[in-house]
């Protein structure tokens, strides 16, 4: 996936595991319910779908492209 920041004139190319995380930053689900799905999705431990939920949202936030609730 990709996202164009027109703010910033930024594109920034997702991979498989953020473009997830990213369609699920829609303001209704909680973190914690998102690593939930990742765990459901691609078979991995809850505390890597935690770790990676968490730095995911991080970087989102970083760039601009998330503002916390």
């Amino acid at each position: 996936m990709v996202v164009l920041d027109r703010e910033r004139d930024l594109v920034h190319q997702l991979n498989l595991t953020a473009t997830f995380i990213w369609q699920r930053c829609d303001g209704q689900c909680t973190g914690e319910e998102i690593a939930r799905q990742l765990v459901e999705a691609f078979d991995i431990d809850s505390r890597t779908a935690e770790a990676s939920v968490g730095l995911a949202l991080q970087q989102f936030e970083r760039l601009g492209l998330l503002e916390r609730a």
